[in-house]
């Protein structure tokens, strides 16, 4: 019996801390938003598949009413390696590509960095965007993450750049119940690392997430379930997070719950020093559905590496 009492009081603790640590993190001022103009911008899904007709088409916009603003596009691939091209934005412009012209019968996410005259990432604040996807199920559209003012802007020559983002660390998805709603399915994408070498990181999800019903009873706490590098994708079911009950006795049908978990690198010391972006995708074939960005409750400096090239944009500064 005493044995008992000291397990509850145990499992009491622990859930104390992960309580106040989730609290913590929500406390954080976020930067990044989906609703602002900024200097770079994650559109973290595309897909382009002639064979089930998948595809999206891309908007992007220069808000200034007086500045040409050059944006390197970074077409990046499931597998990390990247394609990129140029758009030169004159004040007030706005462009729409379509994957399947731009990077054709590929799945990936973009990067979009504003750059100067010599090819080096600078801060107008001015760029805003969105996606429109149609990949079979999976239908309806989102904004681009825009980062603003963007910090640690170095030429490390061998026509390569660097910069820094404060990327977010920690996600809260409300979701609906695996009982009314099959497929739902997450997405991130990792905001660390070298685009030039294809060695990008902090999509995964990093230690023990948990999840709460609606009526915040019951609660569980899962393993990692989203895995990846530069890129995580899983999908909701009734046993997918796993969790004590199942997901769909603890979201039952009519009910709705919360997800929260944490993303990103570590280093040797276990010092956070990457992030992510992401998505949920909700099939068409739900009652609900649609595409929206992960709410973000923490964030941390994080760097990439991209090449650098002479835009050729004629006016930009």
């Amino acid at each position: 019996m005493q044995t008992s009492h000291k397990l509850t009081r145990i499992f009491v603790a622990l859930f104390t801390l992960i309580v106040l640590s989730m609290a913590a993190m929500a406390q954080t001022d976020i930067n990044v938003s989906d609703q602002k103009a900024g200097s770079v911008l994650v559109y973290p899904y595309y897909n382009s598949n002639s064979q089930i007709k998948a595809d999206t088409r891309i908007t992007l916009s220069n808000l200034s009413a007086t500045q040409t603003v050059a944006v390197h596009l970074f077409f990046i691939d499931k597998n990390c390696s990247q394609a990129d091209t140029f758009a030169c934005l004159t004040p007030n412009a706005s462009i729409a590509m379509k994957a399947s012209e731009f990077d054709p019968e590929q799945l990936g996410w973009i990067l979009a960095v504003a750059v100067n005259r010599t090819g080096i990432p600078y801060n107008p604040n001015t760029l805003i965007g969105n996606a429109f996807v149609s990949d079979g199920d999976y239908v309806g559209n989102y904004g681009a993450e825009a980062f603003r003012d963007i910090t640690d802007i170095r030429d490390e020559g061998n026509m390569v750049a660097s910069f820094a983002i404060q990327a977010p660390t920690a996600f809260a998805i409300e979701i609906q119940s695996p009982l009314d709603a099959t497929g739902q399915k997450i997405v991130t994408v990792g905001l660390r690392g070298d685009i030039v070498n294809a060695q990008t990181r902090g999509a995964a999800q990093r230690g023990t997430g948990v999840v709460y019903n609606g009526n915040e009873k019951p609660f569980g706490s899962f393993s990692p379930f989203l895995n990846g590098g530069c890129r995580a994708e899983a999908i909701i079911s009734a046993t997918s997070p796993r969790v004590p009950l199942g997901l769909s006795n603890l979201i039952p049908s009519g009910q709705v719950g919360t997800l929260r978990f944490n993303v990103g690198t570590t280093d040797n010391n276990g010092v956070v020093n990457g992030g992510a972006v992401g998505l949920l995708m909700t099939p068409k074939n739900n009652k609900w559905s649609g595409i929206r960005t992960l709410h973000k409750t923490a964030e941390v400096k994080s760097a990439i590496a991209i090449p650098s090239f002479l835009p050729g944009c004629v006016g930009v500064n």
